[in-house]
Formats: structure tokens, C-alpha cells, sequence
């Protein structure tokens, strides 16, 4: 595991769940570098037996604030939406961005 990524486990209902929160760093940057680098963080989360990742709030862009965040939004089916649902099909895992 990154050292940016926290692993724990939780209980619930008397099923054990291993969770990793996810850090990147908040610098802007394009979202699908953004992305990638998130899919890399992810892909090591589900190799150590993670079965819910949860990402930052702005996992996909960074902070920033700007007029810039306006051109930045997207859709419902946009790009990070997408990803969100592919990685987690990909990975059999489930992903949460915090809001």
C-alpha cells in the first residue's frame, strides 16, 4: 500500500470490510491525470484485499479556487462518473468520493 492510503477494517452485521482511504495531492492538474493516478491507488488498495475505497473530495481536478472550476464541470455521465463505475466493475470493489 501507498503510504498515502489507509487501510482499515470495520465490522458490520458480524462481516469484517476492508476500506482504504485514499490521499492524493490537492495540487490542480488535468482530470484524467487526475484519474490515473487515482486508478493506480485503487489498483493497489484491491490488491492488498480492500473492497471499499474512498477518495477526496476533488480527487478528479484538485483544488483549486478559480474561475476555472466553472469549465471544469461535468455531466452526470461525464468522465470521473464513468471511471468511478468502470474502475469499480474492473476492480469488483466499491468506490466512494467524499463530498
Amino acid at each position: 500500500m501507498s503510504p498515502n492510503s489507509i487501510l482499515n477494517s470495520t465490522e458490520t452485521k458480524g462481516r469484517s470490510i476492508n476500506a482504504a482511504v485514499v490521499q492524493l495531492e490537492a495540487t490542480p492538474s488535468p482530470t484524467k491525470e487526475r484519474l490515473a493516478r487515482s486508478e493506480r491507488q485503487v489498483k493497489l488498495a484491491v490488491q492488498s484485499g480492500v473492497e471499499l475505497v474512498v477518495l477526496p473530495e476533488f480527487f478528479n481536478t484538485g483544488y483549486s479556487y478559480s474561475d476555472e472550476n466553472h469549465d471544469r464541470v461535468e455531466s452526470a455521465d461525464g468522465p470521473t462518473v464513468t471511471w468511478l463505475s468502470d474502475t469499480a466493475v474492473l476492480e469488483k470493489t466499491s468506490t466512494l468520493q467524499d463530498r
